[in-house]
């Protein structure tokens, strides 16, 4: 019943009634901030009594009573037993108050490996329901429609605030669109096909944005402020943030450090000739290895091809770390972060030796105080939590987490 009201008071969402949830979206500005304290207090410190939210709060006892019987209303607030001990001033114990992170969720979807993963997850980061599904990645189509369905079925359970895909290629932001040549992706229209269909905010991000986002969102706002992020997997590619926020660009081209040009003569996935990614992506290493050997090593990870102990395995893994620690160099003194995070993929998982070079050889070849910075691992997970992160911030300014996406 209380999601059914909260549709129905929630404007522009998938199954909800124009009317808007009103709560979130006061005509007043001075309301809005009135309710967003409310909520920020109930969502990080609550439970928490009427009595203690006007105290926290510093807000009159009349206004705290108001926003409450309207998230109430909403179903955004429940009350949940009471405090502990005696109430205010010796008195009965105050009824608390609780969040209710699950009238409005947002749907994060990804791809790794072809497979898509979705996951519906509350206005408190929660995740509540994860879907696996075998998709064919070069029908955009179907991949989709896979989408489109889990998303309507969400919102019927509640009100549906935001969609965040995480997809790997060259990102329009402005107009939505994906190209990805190993699929066959050239300009695929992601983000105008879902908006106009569901009816709310779509944001799209790359996997190795993402797994900034999460990195930082969820490990350590403060100390990752100034970060670059190598994302070493079947490609090569980075993410940048500075000053808190995620460097997005205005075509998808910010952190394609894979197709730099390096003269090495091989001819790229992306049709080019001569990018870094020919020297150090995981699809190239596999390959070169493979060749070498006279046998595949189409799934070896980079720890596995580290630990064949042949010489001249180790010189192609030597020549791959010293070229991308040389384009890292570049990077750093373009950006100078105090932190460079590896990412943890199925492909670079395991291996220490690799990027202890890259960071050798980009400590010397940067300039100045670039070349100062913790090179630290990635954490599992990273990428869904960015995406998380990105559903998250789509949903009004009470609920939404700190932003982490310019633009």
């Amino acid at each position: 019943m209380r999601s059914v009201k909260a549709a129905r008071l929630y404007a522009g969402r998938v199954g909800a009634s124009p009317g808007g949830l009103s709560v979130l979206a006061p005509a007043s500005s001075v309301r809005a901030g009135n309710v967003a304290d409310v909520l920020r207090l109930l969502r990080t410190q609550g439970p928490l009594t009427r009595a203690q939210l006007v105290r926290a709060a510093g807000l009159a006892w009349p206004t705290v009573m108001t926003v409450v019987a309207s998230l109430q209303e909403a179903g955004l607030v429940v009350e949940d037993g009471v405090q502990a001990g005696p109430g205010e001033r010796g008195g009965r114990p105050g009824a608390l108050l609780r969040f209710v992170p699950t009238v409005v969720t947002v749907l994060t979807a990804r791809v790794p490996g072809g497979q898509l993963e979705l996951a519906q997850v509350g206005a408190d980061g929660t995740v509540l329901a994860r879907w696996e599904r075998v998709a064919d990645a070069h029908d955009p189509a179907a991949l989709l429609r896979a989408v489109l369905a889990r998303a309507r079925r969400t919102a019927r359970t509640g009100v549906l605030g935001g969609v965040a895909l995480s997809l790997p290629g060259f990102i329009d932001h402005r107009r939505g669109l994906v190209t990805f040549p190993a699929w066959g992706w050239d300009d695929v229209d992601v983000g105008a096909h879902l908006r106009e269909r569901l009816k709310v905010p779509v944001t799209l991000l790359g996997p190795p944005a993402a797994a900034a986002v999460g990195e930082v969102a969820f490990r350590w706002p403060q100390e990752l402020s100034e970060t670059v992020l190598l994302f070493l997997g079947g490609g090569l590619s980075s993410a940048v943030i500075t000053n808190g926020r995620l460097v997005r660009g205005s075509a998808g081209a910010v952190g394609e450090l894979g197709h730099l040009l390096v003269n090495s003569g091989l001819v790229c996935r992306c049709g080019r000739t001569g990018c870094l990614e020919t020297l150090t992506a995981g699809w190239a290493l596999r390959e070169q290895v493979s060749s070498l050997l006279g046998q595949p090593f189409d799934r070896a990870t980079l720890a596995d091809l580290e630990g064949l102990a042949d010489p001249r395995v180790a010189e192609i893994l030597d020549r791959a770390a010293v070229a991308l620690g040389e384009a890292l160099a570049w990077l750093l003194t373009m950006v100078n972060p105090s932190s460079v995070i590896v990412a943890k993929t199925s492909f670079a998982d395991g291996s220490e030796r690799f990027f202890e070079r890259c960071s050798e050889v980009a400590r010397l070849r940067a300039v100045g105080a670039a070349g100062e910075f913790s090179l630290l691992p990635g954490q599992p997970d990273a990428v869904l939590l960015g995406t998380i992160h990105a559903a998250l911030e789509q949903l009004p300014t009470a609920l939404r987490p700190p932003v982490l996406i310019a633009g």
